[in-house]
């Protein structure tokens, strides 16, 4: 996962001078930025499912090594994954959009068959449907029941004397990294400098919305 990161974020810094040639159309800017966001949430993905996580060996009784069937993954392995997720997902950086690359990712408009697909988007890169899906999507992995359940029963799995990965070190982990800017007061905001940039607050949003599920 941390590889297909640095892959992502190569190819990025790449698409206008690298990727694209001289007499390609610039619609090939917003398909090789799409093909990153897809390794981004592949390494996401799979990182988040070591959040609760339990490891399965299929052993039997006195095979060499003497592994247990199924040891709850270790509480610094969840912690990292955890780290990951939220470095990658979170935050405005990970995704590497500015206003100049934005410029050039059109659309082509080609009713074909390889590109009618292409022909149905809008021209202008959708940037908060997208980027917002992603960070829906991450919320729902570490968040929903399910998880929430998993990682609530591997306490249950392990010696009260031993590191574990809690339910209340998921929640403050997630909530912290969600309202990070509330660390400090806002120094210089305005409308077009806001203090709470409009993808964070999507990501806040998505946030308060799995809690209230949560409680209900």
């Amino acid at each position: 996962s941390q590889q297909r990161m640095e892959l992502a974020r190569y190819h990025r810094a790449r698409l206008l001078d690298k990727f694209i040639k001289d007499g390609e159309r610039w619609s090939k800017v917003r398909r090789g930025f799409t093909v990153t966001l897809g390794m981004q949430m592949t390494g996401v993905s799979t990182m988040a499912n070591w959040v609760g996580g339990v490891l399965v060996n299929r052993d039997f009784k006195g095979d060499p090594g003497n592994r247990k069937p199924l040891p709850v993954v270790p509480a610094a392995a969840q912690r990292a994954a955890l780290k990951f997720t939220i470095a990658n997902s979170f935050f405005d950086e990970s995704y590497g959009l500015t206003p100049e690359l934005l410029e050039y990712m059109s659309s082509d408009k080609w009713l074909d068959a390889g590109g009618f697909s292409e022909a149905m988007q809008e021209n202008a890169f959708p940037i908060h449907d997208r980027i917002g899906g992603m960070q829906a999507s991450v919320m729902t992995m570490l968040l929903n029941p399910t998880t929430v359940r998993r990682v609530f029963d591997n306490e249950f799995r392990i010696a009260s004397g031993e590191d574990a990965f809690t339910l209340p070190e998921l929640f403050d982990t997630i909530g912290n990294a969600t309202w990070k800017e509330l660390d400090k007061g806002p120094s210089g905001a305005s409308v077009r400098k806001p203090y709470i940039s409009s993808l964070r607050r999507n990501l806040q949003r998505e946030y308060i919305d799995r809690i209230i599920d949560l409680s209900l």
